[in-house]
């Protein structure tokens, strides 16, 4: 990872994304334009708004080079992305060249609100966008979005975005967290803990919270893995997850590392 690569994703925009629904291309393409304008050296992403409503002019091939896999060299995956991100209303004023060498684009005003809503101790994400083509997947990259936000904490936690008993329930979604879980864990050097939050009055999965653990975390013992839980927790490290009985939870239970007690 190098600080060149990354750029400051507030975690209002880090919202507004997750509730737009993408494509893993249309999210690389829209990581790799608030990157591309933030290091602008004379842009600011405030001309794009109310009254100036300036539009930046970017290489095709720059896009591509930064959200894409070295061996893409087709720019035609562009179009589409960008036009993803038109409908969901996180860019605006899209235009193609001709050649589909260049276009031009801008941020609405909500995109711009939440990119410069930087309160102070404000959660954020530093997001490396040479992940951007290690990903295969929409939730892959969703997945690393919060684990970038979250990491950095002594103990880190957070909630898989978008659960819904009625209309989106774990059960169906399961398969593309845990998997996304488990290509991050070869990726960067975490474990990560999947523990489910249950309705008493119904026993579905309500909400999916996420432990992080690597060699900068300080959870202690008791904190990461309890005794008792509502469902038993699913262990992701190494490329490979688990689904833990009761015996394993107390087993672990001083445990401060998902993958050992280190």
């Amino acid at each position: 990872m190098s600080e060149s690569n990354e750029y400051l994703c507030p975690a209002e925009l880090v919202a507004l994304v997750e509730h737009a629904n993408l494509s893993l291309d249309a999210l690389r393409v829209f990581h790799a334009l608030c990157f591309i304008t933030d290091k602008h050296p004379f842009f600011k992403i405030t001309s794009m708004s109310r009254p100036v409503q300036r539009s930046l002019d970017v290489l095709s091939r720059k896009l591509i080079a930064c959200a894409f896999p070295r061996s893409t060299n087709d720019l035609r995956a562009i179009g589409p992305a960008m036009s993803e991100l038109g409908d969901a209303r996180l860019i605006e004023s899209f235009q193609l060249g001709a050649s589909a060498r260049d276009l031009s684009f801008r941020f609405p005003r909500a995109v711009i609100e939440a990119y410069t809503s930087r309160p102070k101790n404000g959660q954020f994400a530093m997001i490396d966008t040479s992940m951007l083509s290690c990903v295969s997947s929409s939730a892959q990259l969703l997945f690393y979005t919060r684990v970038a936000m979250h990491a950095p904490a002594n103990a880190p936690e957070f909630y898989i975005p978008g659960l819904d008993p009625g209309t989106s329930p774990w059960s169906k979604n399961r398969r593309r967290w845990i998997g996304a879980a488990c290509k991050l864990s070869r990726v960067l050097p975490h474990g990560y803990l999947f523990c489910p939050e249950v309705d008493f009055a119904s026993d579905a999965v309500i909400r999916m919270r996420v432990k992080i653990s690597h060699d900068a975390t300080t959870w202690f013992p008791g904190r990461l893995y309890h005794r008792v839980a509502d469902k038993p927790p699913i262990a992701v490290f190494n490329g490979s997850s688990v689904a833990l009985t009761r015996g394993e939870m107390r087993a672990r239970e001083h445990w401060t590392r998902v993958q050992g007690p280190a």
